[in-house]
């Protein structure tokens, strides 16, 4: 027990064999210690052997709180130490602190009333307002701009580290010693590159084509590396990677950011998938081009590019046709949005990668602010909701462009290798997505321009970036082969939706007409990008079909305000830091407006949100990027907790604000436009598919011909078989093309069977028609289907079975479908002379 009471941390042991009396005076003696200082334990002890001095020294310690520390016992004492939380006192606001906290919520309101004032009117009001309410948020730019360079503490980049190669040839010989291997490599590389240039003629890929293909561009990545060539090192660490999937556990740490970028995706998830089929509520030509092409993908066409409805690129054809493979579903306007939609999600990662990887060098913590901010305003956006719900190609424009900007950004920087060639190989996929991606090339060559501007000290940092851009360049050529063979091939059909909107559809076939064309249409040039540079703020894409016909801008009131004070932001930036990125930003933008402002013969359609969605990753990338650094300013110089809190509770209640006005602007204003000029495919397409079902069959229904109303072709696609094609045209003559019509059919899927009922849809206008079905089948019923909207409103006539007899006097062939009914057959209606006997 005496042992327990020293203060000796390691007091010497008593051997077992040695006895010793219990006593005080045996005890080591130790210096008296104060009571606050025993432990629980030590008190308690001592409360058991000396109760009286330990309960006086208790009463003694509560009576003198401030004689804590004194010695309130004599020597050997057990005295117990009181902890006390110290008092938290708070730290008044500095003077400089509290002008940043001003000075930037002004700003930040400043802006977003401008905004909302913006946002809020439509028309001539609007017009009236644009200069005022863009003041504002001007003014909120500027402010943004101030606040940002005198209070901000900019990252500046490390200069280049690109120290001269210690080792230098002396001859020819030297070269080949040390570089043999690459070089030999190359031409190997050029061997599969021509490979693939070669046997992917004629608009198809070919199989051994396709080899070379892969081959070409994974060879050429191997001799660009500017890394040690070590196939057996990096087989190794793959293996050891592959194996550890295995064998190591799996572990996943649920942290804020991890649960922050899941609630954004389910946010995402439901505003591009909720209501498929409803929003939007029909097909059109695109649609059908689209859901055709990639039916005839997954059925064994291997077309590079795909000419028809002005020229399409074939990326979004395969992934439709694999996504078809994996889900079995039936091609058709859900499922072009389901493909859309997936796109869609995988934009909102590479927000979430794209703000960080900008940024996190600069600050980690900012970075992730940031990544979560954009792919929240992504996820969000009426923009990207849009996109992703269209069901058409135009979505991929932005994952390319994503993925293009970080790795230029990050070449420009550090001048590493390896980020140009993942740079050249998104680039070079991207030309096989969209028509807008073609304008890529200009930034890259702008990055490089900056670069050498803002980075290059020595001549030597000019020659490594000249090396990297043409490393990027290589690699973007060798993936962009197939579809350059085509484009040397067939010309006018791949550059014919440019040339069309640059100089019209009569200057596809005139040269002359086409250049005076350009010459009388280049004044529009500078009031297309005027309109497409207002289209994120005041006035965005007015088509039924990409946005909405009352002028929603692009981006809601809150990331508008947000993106003005990004440009501020960069503004500031780009004044204090070296970093090619903040000039890129805006540059870049405007380079990607272009798509939609060389409409010049069509410029109707700009401002287009559509064409100039290459320019959505950076918009959103600066809006983010202002609210993060403006958080982050404003939480670093409040001293409370709770105030800091409440600054981020504000922020996520604008991102919700903003959420329900997107959803509006889309669910609500942009559909019923859309319904409102659009035609009952759908509905036309269920009929079809319950007739077949039923007391029909394929051949058995059929759709007249008819100025400006259905696409047959949609009607089939909604009934689910894309297949069929049962039109009958006007030209020459109606009624020769319906018996035609029947006969060519005969064999085949389509072919007309004599023992169920006949269906014709036709138009209420269509008088000549309805005429010519009195006249063929007297005993037909005639029902008038009501659509959504009374001038959408169509007939549908159905005829009994007509039987064997009728078909084979029509068209003089006995379909193998009579062969297998009984001889007697109904009665043959009459036929059209019948009807004057």
């Amino acid at each position: 027990m005496a042992e327990l009471l020293t203060d000796n941390p390691n007091p010497d042991p008593v051997p077992a064999s040695e006895s010793a009396p219990n006593t005080e005076a045996d005890e080591p003696q130790s210096a008296p210690r104060p009571f606050q200082e025993l432990t629980l334990g030590e008190v308690l002890i001592r409360l058991i052997q000396q109760p009286a001095r330990t309960l006086d020294a208790l009463r003694e310690t509560l009576r003198r709180p401030e004689r804590i520390g004194d010695a309130i016992f004599s020597p050997g004492d057990v005295v117990m130490v009181e902890s006390r939380p110290a008092a938290r006192t708070v730290p008044p606001i500095s003077r400089e602190a509290a002008v940043v906290l001003v000075a930037s919520g002004a700003a930040f309101l400043i802006a977003l009333a401008g905004s909302i004032l913006l946002t809020s009117v439509r028309g001539q009001a609007a017009d009236q307002r644009l200069w005022w309410c863009g003041g504002l948020m001007i003014i909120g730019a500027l402010g943004m701009a101030i606040i940002a360079a005198r209070s901000g503490s900019f990252w500046r980049l490390p200069p280049l580290e690109a120290a001269r190669p210690t080792w230098k040839a002396r001859s020819l010989e030297d070269y080949v010693v040390k570089y043999g291997i690459r070089i030999a490599l190359g031409f190997l590389a050029l061997i599969w590159t021509f490979g693939a240039w070669s046997f992917n003629a004629h608009n198809t890929f070919t199989t051994f084509g396709v080899f070379c293909w892969i081959m070409g561009v994974g060879t050429w990545f191997v001799v660009l590396y500017d890394g040690p060539i070590q196939p057996g090192k990096l087989l190794n660490q793959a293996t050891r990677r592959i194996s550890g999937l295995f064998t190591r556990p799996i572990t996943f740490r649920l942290s804020g950011t991890v649960l922050a970028l899941i609630v954004i995706l389910l946010v995402g998830a439901w505003l591009r998938f909720s209501g498929l089929g409803k929003y939007p509520p029909e097909m059109t030509s695109d649609h059908v081009e689209k859901a055709l092409d990639a039916q005839r993908v997954f059925e064994g066409n291997r077309s590079v590019f795909f000419p028809n409805n002005g020229g399409r690129e074939g990326f979004q054809m395969y992934y439709l046709a694999v996504l078809k493979s994996i889900t079995g579903m039936t091609v058709g306007l859900e499922f072009l949005q389901i493909g859309t939609g997936l796109e869609g999600m995988v934009m909102i990662l590479l927000a979430f990668w794209m703000g960080r990887a900008l940024v996190e060098e600069e600050d980690r913590d900012l970075g992730n602010l940031t990544g979560l901010i954009m792919a929240a305003l992504v996820a969000t956006s009426f923009w990207h909701v849009l996109l992703s719900r269209l069901g058409l190609r135009i979505v991929t424009t932005t994952l390319v462009t994503a993925v293009v900007f970080v790795f230029l950004v990050r070449g420009l920087r550090y001048n590493r290798r390896s980020d140009y060639l993942i740079a050249g190989l998104a680039l070079g996929i991207g030309m096989y997505c969209y028509q807008a991606v073609r304008m890529l090339p200009l930034v890259v060559i702008a990055g490089f321009v900056l670069a050498l501007i803002l980075r290059a000290r020595r001549r030597h940092d000019v020659g490594r970036y000249t090396l990297n851009l043409f490393a990027l360049i290589i690699i973007s050529l060798a993936v962009f082969a197939p579809l350059g063979r085509y484009m040397v091939e067939y010309p006018r059909e791949f550059w014919e939706r440019t040339t069309g909107r640059l100089f019209g559809e009569e200057g596809l076939k005139d040269p002359a007409v086409a250049f005076e064309n350009f010459k009388k249409n280049l004044p529009e040039l500078a009031d297309n990008l005027y309109r497409s540079a207002l289209m994120f703020n005041f006035r965005g894409d007015m088509s039924w079909f990409n946005g909405a016909p009352d002028g929603t801008p692009e981006l809601d009131f809150f990331t508008g305000a947000l993106f003005v004070l990004g440009l501020g932001l960069t503004g500031a930036r780009i004044v204090r830091r070296r970093d090619p990125a903040d000039w890129l930003l805006p540059i870049s933008i405007l380079i990607m407006l272009l798509p939609a402002a060389l409409s010049l013969a069509y410029s109707i359609e700009v401002p287009s949100l559509t064409r100039a969605s290459g320019s959505l990753p950076m918009v959103y990338f600066m809006a983010a990027f202002a609210l993060a650094y403006l958080l982050r300013m404003v939480a670093q110089r409040l001293p409370e907790q709770w105030a800091r809190r409440s600054i981020y509770a504000v922020a996520v209640l604008f991102l919700v604000a903003g959420t329900l006005a997107n959803a509006n602007s889309y669910f609500v204003d942009a559909m019923a436009d859309y319904r409102n000029s659009t035609l009952p495919h759908r509905q036309a397409g269920h009929a079809l598919r319950g007739f077949i079902d039923s007391t029909g069959a394929p051949g058995n229904a059929f759709l007249p011909a008819f100025p400006n109303w259905w696409d047959y072709r949609a009607v089939g696609i909604e009934a689910g078989d894309p297949h069929w094609a049962n039109i009958i045209w006007r030209d020459p003559d109606l009624q020769e093309n319906f018996f035609n019509l029947i006969k060519a059919n005969i064999g085949t899927p389509y072919e007309i069977r004599p023992d169920r009922q006949l269906l014709f849809f036709l138009p209420p206008e269509d008088k000549e028609f309805a005429d010519l079905l009195a006249q063929w089948f007297p005993n037909g019923l005639t029902m008038k289907v009501a659509a959504y909207k009374p001038s959408r409103d169509y007939l549908m006539y159905v005829v009994p079975p007509v039987g064997c007899d009728w078909i084979i006097g029509r068209v003089g062939i006995v379909p193998p479908s009579c062969q297998e009914l009984p001889t007697e057959t109904p009665p043959a209606p009459p036929t059209p002379g019948d009807a004057g006997r």
